[in-house]
């Protein structure tokens, strides 16, 4: 009896933790920058290797600017919740803002707060920022 008892506990416990899963977007959680394509480039690099890329095509760049490209994309972070809301910060500059999140019918997201908008896309376990021209900002959930 005990063993029937544990065996249906553990039946119900599964599919209870399956059943809070459903309903919850995959934006859902915490996103942060790990890739980006500049102008120029044919597809998106880790951050770190396109800033020493760039560094190099510029032998008089000091340290300190090197230091303050990272800076720039240095803790950039999104933070989807279920309700709908968002909060983009950047640790780099220790600024964030809060905004609101929807999920179209194409299957893009549109975030909008403070008179700014983006769209972005869920491409292979990536949310893909796509900026004028060809930049782009790839995250990557933490």
């Amino acid at each position: 009896m005990k063993k029937e008892f544990l065996a249906a506990a553990m039946v119900i416990g599964a599919a209870a933790a399956l059943m809070s899963g459903c309903g919850k977007d995959k934006i859902v959680g915490e996103w942060t920058v790990s890739k980006i394509q500049l102008d120029g480039m044919t597809e998106p690099k880790p951050v770190e290797d396109v800033i020493r890329e760039q560094a190099a095509q510029a032998p008089d760049a000091t340290e300190e600017e090197i230091q303050q490209a990272f800076k720039m994309f240095e803790g950039i972070e999104m933070d989807f919740d279920e309700d709908g809301t968002v909060t983009v910060s950047h640790a780099g500059y220790g600024i964030s803002g809060e905004g609101t999140w929807d999920k179209s019918s194409d299957g893009t997201y549109s975030i909008s707060g403070a008179g700014d908008y983006t769209e972005l896309t869920l491409e292979g376990g990536e949310l893909i920022q796509r900026e004028s021209g060809t930049e782009v900002l790839v995250y990557e959930k933490k």
